[in-house]
């Protein structure tokens, strides 16, 4: 009779599947952040825009308000192309779909190791293969945000999800 996985074996394989779950939880949020923020940034530069010609033509009497307007719209298309939402948004997009498919497969693993007849040496090199990956997207993350808050509130959401908190 074979003996199993191994306890540390098991916890590995588990928490390995909650953090690509909360990974995947965690570049997915950033990715609607992101993509909130840029399109409310840019549908913010289009009515100030606009706002500044009409308030030029109309209302010549206001001159303050047609020149904040021209000033403020400056500063939001200067910004723009300097905050680069679009590239976080790509590498935050690209992250979220390789902690996706990290995560089913992880959880792929973890079903396999529930079966009593696995042994460690059969399941360990296919989760060191699995987690190899992950060593590489280190460099994607360069630039992009640090959030603990979300991070935890992402977590939290893994354990809600996994039936281990209520």
């Amino acid at each position: 009779m074979s003996p199993g996985i191994s306890p540390p074996t098991r916890t590995r394989m588990w928490e390995s599947m909650l953090d690509a779950h909360c990974n995947h939880l965690y570049w997915g949020a950033l990715v609607r952040r992101y993509g909130n923020f840029d399109k409310y940034s840019r549908i913010f530069l289009a009515a100030t825009s606009a706002s500044a010609v009409a308030a030029w033509a109309v209302l010549v009497d206001a001159d303050a308000l047609w020149k904040a307007l021209s000033a403020l719209s400056a500063l939001v298309a200067i910004a723009l192309p300097i905050i680069n939402l679009q590239t976080a948004i790509e590498k935050a997009t690209s992250l979220t779909v390789k902690w996706f498919r990290q995560m089913r497969d992880y959880e792929g693993l973890w079903a396999q190791g529930q079966s009593p007849d696995q042994e460690d040496s059969q399941i360990l090199p296919l989760l060191d293969q699995v987690s190899s990956r992950e060593v590489d997207w280190k460099r994607e993350e360069i630039g992009l945000p640090d959030d603990q808050k979300l991070l935890s509130k992402c977590h939290d959401r893994v354990l809600e999800a996994r039936g281990l908190k209520g």
